[in-house]
């Protein structure tokens, strides 16, 4: 491919990332992005995770709005604007990737199946999670581990030390993100010698540089934790706490991973049975009737990146819950051998006879055509499958452009915009932006930027709409209520929060209904009812003031 070329499809790649992403730029938070932009906006004014903010995500998440906060100002906008900088850098990154593995059409497809896939079957709620940026590390992961092979080149072990780099930057992210560098690991003999011993002897080199690496990247984060007196605290939330948390919710039972999987298999709309198209390949040894395109044409490279997939699904699968978001790091590796898939279903209609040399643009047409009884009855099923897929994803996005596109056109105004985005469990409405965004507008006309708001529920974006502080580090409820009564965890968490509150009396305590969700079956007010110290607390020093929907606002009446 020429340069100008080149360069026109990159360009192109880029105008369909902006593009794709555009209805996403005026979507609000949920309540899981209002978690992080509280903390990500309170990094930006001295505060430390952990110490000053409670959650149990890794750090990696809170980095990354707050970058988005620093360069593109304190609005929602900010993490689309950023978000949609991410993807394209990521399709850039899997472009290369591609094109290492099975030449430029390939590397090409799979970025735009990437960016289309991200745009396309991620919803609002799912968008702007820490699990969307696990994609650019574990593309930079695999990218480098190839890029080093074989191992005796110049330059090998700085490689290697950066794809343990990386798979240690998925760990900011997602403790989950670990299997990733396993897949390399365990990757490393079958890339040296066909006899098992002497694999094995010369994978310990590479697998040591991928274990400098994975240590490295931690190195940094330990010493900014340290610095501040929040290490322990990362530890106890994110390791300790997440050894609970990791029991409750989902159904990680072999019948609902199962279940989570086909589920997903079933959303992922064409690239998945475009990848088993090319895993199915991979296993049987077939090229498609194509000569190798690039020098790094290798089986066992295509096995490492059907290795990459199954090993970021693991990832999902030891959480157990499978949240649609939960599977976004799977994408990069899907969109990948999802083009392939495309690769070898083109070269099989070229060889059938079906298309004429040229007609195609992915791959040259072999000269012999292929005499195979069965492969028309393939090529009928691949059309049917992918029909099936295109319908329903026509049918979704119909949906979600009659809501976004009348208001980017200025049909609707913004207020009938955002009573759009709210999130059902099994027909109950459990949350909605509108209510969060009418509750912090209240609050900030009440009371000034020096007083202190407590949102007992999982409403952190209230804090952050309203740009008041909580009084606590518990900036929502979960670790002061869930179901572990005996947790030593627990009864600390309670006496902190107590002194918090005694120390910097909140102006106002919102109460929040209704704001059920897997991990808690059970609303936030009526958890009220199994923290007696704290309802006595707001019966003799608050009254209530004003209930908007399912925010139920507490004003300070006493000082004790």
């Amino acid at each position: 491919m020429s340069f100008r070329a080149k360069a026109f499809w990159l360009s192109l790649l880029i105008l369909v990332t902006i593009l794709a992403n555009l209805p996403l730029l005026y979507q609000p938070f949920g309540r899981d992005q209002g978690i992080f932009a509280y903390i990500g906006d309170g990094l930006n004014h001295g505060l430390v995770p952990y110490r000053d903010a409670w959650d149990h995500k890794p750090p990696g998440i809170y980095f990354v709005y707050a970058l988005a906060f620093s360069l593109f100002g304190r609005e929602m906008t900010s993490l689309r604007l950023l978000e949609t900088i991410y993807m394209a850098v990521t399709a850039l990154a899997l472009y290369l990737l591609g094109q290492r593995w099975r030449g430029e059409a390939v590397g090409l497809a799979a970025a735009f199946l990437y960016v289309l896939g991200s745009a396309w079957l991620f919803e609002w709620w799912d968008r702007a999670q820490a699990e969307i940026y696990m994609a650019l590390p574990s593309v930079l992961a695999v990218y480098f581990f190839l890029a080093a092979w074989p191992w005796k080149r110049v330059g090998s072990t700085l490689l290697l030390v950066l794809a343990g780099f990386a798979s240690g930057v998925l760990v900011y992210f997602k403790p989950t993100g670990i299997t990733v560098l396993g897949c390399l690991v365990l990757a490393t003999p079958f890339f040296t010698s066909k006899e098992w011993r002497r694999a094995l002897r010369q994978a310990l080199w590479p697998a040591s540089a991928l274990a400098l690496g994975f240590g490295l990247s931690f190195v940094p984060l330990g010493a900014y934790f340290a610095w501040n007196g929040a290490l322990g605290g990362l530890v106890q939330s994110v390791i300790e706490f997440n050894m609970y948390h990791a029991r409750t919710g989902g159904n990680p039972t072999v019948a609902g991973t199962i279940s989570g999987t086909l589920d997903f298999l079933g959303n992922m709309n064409v690239l998945a049975p475009l990848a088993l198209a090319s895993i199915a390949a991979i296993a049987l040894d077939s090229k498609g009737g194509l000569a190798p395109v690039t020098p790094l044409e290798r089986n066992r490279v295509s096995w490492l990146l059907a290795a990459w997939l199954f090993f970021s699904a693991v990832g999902i699968w030891l959480q157990g819950k499978f949240f649609s978001y939960h599977w976004s790091p799977v994408l990069p590796p899907l969109a990948l051998l999802a083009a392939d898939g495309l690769r070898r279903i083109q070269a099989d209609v070229a060889r059938s006879g079906v298309c004429k040399r040229g007609q195609l643009p992915l791959t040259p047409v072999p000269s012999q055509p292929s005499e195979g009884r069965g492969r028309p009855l393939v090529l009928g099923a691949y059309g049917l499958i992918a029909l099936a897929y295109l319908v329903f994803l026509v049918q979704e996005e119909r949906v979600k452009l009659g809501r976004d596109l009348p208001y980017l056109l200025g049909q609707t105004s913004q207020r009938e915009y955002l009573a759009n985005f709210g999130h059902n469990i099994l027909g109950r409405d459990v949350y909605s932006f509108l209510a969060a965004q009418d509750t912090a507008r209240y609050l900030r006309q009440h009371i000034t930027s020096e007083d202190y708001v407590l949102v007992w529920g999982f409403q952190a974006l209230v804090n952050f709409l309203a740009d008041r502080r909580s009084p606590t580090r518990f900036i929502f409820n979960y670790p002061l209520t869930f179901d572990q009564p005996e947790s030593e965890f627990r009864i600390q968490a309670r006496r902190r929060f107590l002194k918090d509150l005694a120390d910097k009396r909140p102006a106002y305590i919102v109460l929040v209904t209704n704001d059920v969700n897997p991990i808690q079956p059970v609303d936030s007010h009526t958890l009220v009812e199994g923290f007696p110290e704290f309802k006595r607390l707001i019966q003799k020093q608050y009254r209530l003031e004003k209930d908007i929907a399912d925010f139920h606002l507490y004003r300070r009446v006493a000082a004790e």
